[in-house]
């Protein structure tokens, strides 16, 4: 075990790291090129992302029981408990970022924004839904690469996801 925990911690610390700086790019450059209401709205959508953030502890457990299932050569288990994690974790990230596009406007007011905010909280809302599925997703799959021994391939993902969050944030807040 303690092997196997010594091979995944560092990925499952990484995925933290990044997902961390993507946040922190992500408001220097709302901050810096779309100003503070911008900002503060974007604030406000923090509880909704925390929400979001538990389907890395679903991913996190689900590894360890793939884990489990590993040491007990338990194939056909490992790949039904995976099977369903992507599903699982795919239809609610889906019917999820749907519902928030539908009510992204009573879910701004219910966040606490008002007028102008509400605006831009329910841009915001719209904008973050569409890449919602493929969060979740990466989520998942880093934790899983690297219990399929393609630990190299999980920093790759991390490293263009990094990248793409940057180019896009530049892209679609400082050009467009």
């Amino acid at each position: 075990i303690k092997k196997i925990y010594i091979k995944l911690l560092p990925v499952q610390v990484m995925v933290a790291i990044v997902a961390a700086l993507n946040t922190l790019v992500d408001s220097i450059i709302a901050g810096n090129f779309l100003g503070k209401e911008v900002m503060a709205a974007m604030g406000l959508f923090s509880p909704v992302m925390t929400i979001f953030g538990l389907s890395y502890v679903i991913s996190v457990g689900a590894q360890i029981l793939c884990c489990k299932h590993i040491g007990q050569g338990e194939s056909k288990k490992l790949i039904s408990l995976f099977s369903t994690c992507v599903v699982f974790l795919g239809s609610i990230s889906i019917i999820f970022s749907a519902l928030m596009i539908i009510f992204r406007y009573p879910l701004a007011g219910f966040l606490g924004a008002t007028g102008q905010s509400r605006d831009f909280l329910a841009q915001y809302i719209f904008g973050i839904s569409f890449g919602l599925v493929g969060q979740v997703m990466m989520n998942m799959l880093m934790c899983f690469l690297s219990l399929n021994n393609k630990i190299k391939l999980s920093y790759i993902g991390m490293g263009i996801m990094g990248g793409l969050n940057v180019g896009l944030d530049i892209l679609l807040v400082c050009v467009l």
